[in-house]
């Protein structure tokens, strides 16, 4: 009998157990329907430039490295970056690391639709104005690459060039046709003193560039004098075609020991590649007598490019002064023979053959022979 004083008897254990197990499991399907905080994404910035090399060439600081292909965070690079260039000019045993930490300032900023300009096989090659630094100092270069928002992950390695003197180009370039091609000729240059450098390891070089447009860019090496004998001063570009016209320009190079400095490029000079030059003489002419007829044949000169052969006759000999040799072909022949059927009978002829070339350019007369036809 139940008293109302009387306490209800409490659930058995497992129950408890029971009930507890799935208010836990209905708190945690509750929260795993509250959303979590938004992660922001990941910035994508280059990676910086590991590969910077720097030279002197044309007077200019030459930098070359290759372009970061991937972010700081290994992913794919999708968008061309902003390049910065730093130079700075610092005394021997200063760190450059801790001035371009004090003043990041660039001396170039390549926005991306620049940096294509520069591209060659996906290295960059800048050339860079090199700033007025002393004999003996020692210039540092680096780069950095910035995403569009900015953001960058560091600088390159630092790339360095010691300050040489800047060797002038050559003065009295110039040009003109010969047989054999384009001879180019100027007057050698002396060597600027640099410091710690003595005159018997300084070399002198030449490197001569063609353009066949002229355009500033265009321009292309096409032989390097060799340094070892400052004496040569000419050049033959034997590889023209004749009737072209080609533009050309000379850089001084200077080496010092090991240190090369080169220096900016001479004012064009311009040509057209004119072939004026008369091919040799044919060779052997000889002449024999056919009835009604003389038969003329000749050897042709050796390596020629030959349009074909005219022939003269005379009924005087050359070593008279008053002969006059009349050509009897109305046009070049391509033959090594030639007929005269006008011949007359009783009538001494002289006869000369000459080669023209392709070019309009007419050899030097060959040897001179003889015919009389017989009366019949």
């Amino acid at each position: 009998m139940l008293h109302s004083n009387d306490s209800p008897p409490s659930p058995p254990h497992h129950l408890r157990e029971t009930f507890f197990l799935l208010l836990l499991s209905l708190f945690g399907l509750t929260a795993c329907g509250i959303p979590a905080p938004p992660v922001p994404p990941t910035p994508k910035i280059p990676q910086p430039v590991q590969d910077l090399t720097v030279k002197m060439r044309g007077g200019k600081a030459l930098l070359r490295f290759t372009l970061p292909q991937r972010n700081a965070d290994g992913t794919r690079r999708e968008t061309p970056p902003t390049l910065e260039v730093f130079q700075l000019v610092l005394e021997k045993g200063a760190e450059p690391e801790a001035a371009l930490a004090e003043n990041p300032v660039p001396a170039y900023v390549l926005p991306p639709e620049t940096v294509k300009n520069f591209l060659e096989n996906n290295a960059v090659v800048f050339p860079a104005d090199l700033k007025p630094g002393q004999p003996g100092q020692t210039l540092f270069f680096a780069v950095r690459a910035r995403n569009a928002k900015g953001k960058e992950a560091g600088f390159s390695n630092i790339a360095t060039l010691n300050s040489l003197p800047i060797p002038p180009p050559p003065e009295g370039f110039q040009a003109d046709s010969t047989e054999t091609g384009v001879r180019l000729q100027w007057n050698p240059v002396a060597a600027p003193p640099a410091p710690n450098s003595k005159p018997e390891d300084t070399l002198v070089g030449y490197r001569i560039f063609r353009s066949s447009t002229g355009e500033p860019n265009s321009f292309r090496p096409i032989v390097s004098v060799p340094a070892s004998n400052a004496l040569i001063t000419s050049f033959v570009d034997r590889k023209i075609e004749w009737g072209h016209q080609y533009h050309y320009r000379i850089r001084t190079v200077v080496f010092y020991g090991n240190e090369r400095g080169e220096g900016p490029g001479s004012a064009p000079i311009t040509i057209v590649a004119e072939d004026r030059f008369p091919p040799p003489p044919p060779r052997r002419l000889i002449a024999s007598e056919g009835p009604n007829r003389v038969d003329l044949s000749w050897d042709a000169p050796q390596g020629e490019e030959l349009q074909g052969y005219l022939i003269y006759r005379s009924t005087l000999p050359g070593s008279d002064p008053n002969t006059n040799f009349v050509r009897i072909t109305v046009s070049p022949i391509t033959s090594l023979n030639y007929t005269d059927s006008t011949a007359q009978p009783g009538v001494k002829y002289y006869y000369v053959v000459t080669a023209m070339d392709k070019a309009g350019n007419e050899s030097p007369r060959s040897n001179q022979t003889s015919a009389t036809l017989f009366q019949p």
